[in-house]
């Protein structure tokens, strides 16, 4: 009973010693990796501040892409091409800042038909201007000549009515001359209102 206990006892430490003595290694190695991987900081290198209430800044450097937080989108009125771009995303604008060209042939062709329709209509007002400028000469002219006819069948009538009233003309001749007178009298009156006329037409172009 002895001998059986005693060699019980030499195989139980022959097959524990070698996984205690795997063990302890292990563990070991283990604490010199963990001491290892510790960080150490020089004490010279900290900075000690006391302890403030506030905001806390982090700033944080990095390569990366700023993305805005509000995008506005521009709309034109009308459909174009964009010919040439004059500012990128990011830069500072102001109310009157041209960011891009816009260009549609469309419009261009509108224009330049309008501006050859200005000018007709401009050539038109022109030649207006020229037609009433003679209409209103031609009118003086009349006027100037019915004024003078006037003048002459008046004083021509008052000499007849003498006459009649001396006895030495008829009275006929006194009648048909009144009437000459009177005739071109209203003649020239219409034709002073019809030079008014003319007038302000001239004024109004």
């Amino acid at each position: 009973m002895i001998s059986i206990s005693v060699s019980a006892r030499l195989l139980f430490l022959r097959l524990i010693l070698p996984v205690l003595t795997l063990a302890i290694i292990a563990v070991t190695l283990g604490v010199l990796r963990v001491r290892s991987a510790s960080p150490s900081l020089d004490r010279s290198s900290l900075q000690y501040v006391t302890v403030q209430s506030g905001p806390m800044i982090c700033r944080v450097e990095g390569l990366g892409t700023l993305v805005p937080e509000d995008v506005r989108w521009l709309s034109a009125g009308t459909e174009g091409r964009v010919d040439q771009v004059f500012l990128r995303p990011g830069a500072r604008v102001r109310a009157n800042t041209v960011i891009l060209q816009l260009s549609n042939p469309d419009i261009v062709r509108e224009i330049a038909d309008a501006e050859l329709a200005m000018k007709k209509s401009e050539a038109e007002l022109a030649n207006l201007r020229v037609q009433l400028q003679a209409q209103l000469l031609n009118e003086r002219a009349l006027e100037a000549q019915l004024e003078s006819e006037a003048t002459q069948a008046k004083l021509e009538a008052e000499r007849d009515e003498s006459l009649y009233a001396a006895q030495l003309g008829t009275a006929m001749s006194a009648k048909i001359s009144r009437a000459r007178a009177d005739s071109l009298a209203t003649r020239l009156k219409i034709e002073r209102e019809k030079l008014g006329i003319a007038e302000e037409a001239r004024e109004a172009q």
